[in-house]
């Protein structure tokens, strides 16, 4: 896996949960919408991470 795509409304859930923390912290709302985006992009760094859901996958 080299990247992610987010859809429109994983976008606009992005938006929504960064609008709601920020109502109390703008910095909390950063931080939490920047460790999700890590999140995203760690199976890209680091291949074979997880497990397979054979239940799941062909």
């Amino acid at each position: 896996m080299s990247g992610y795509v987010l859809s429109a409304d994983a976008d606009l859930d992005l938006d929504d949960i960064w609008e709601y923390i920020a109502a109390d912290s703008v910095d909390a709302a950063d931080r939490w919408i920047s460790k999700l985006f890590d999140a995203f992009e760690a199976p890209g760094r680091t291949p074979g991470m997880g497990h397979r859901r054979e239940d799941l996958t062909a």
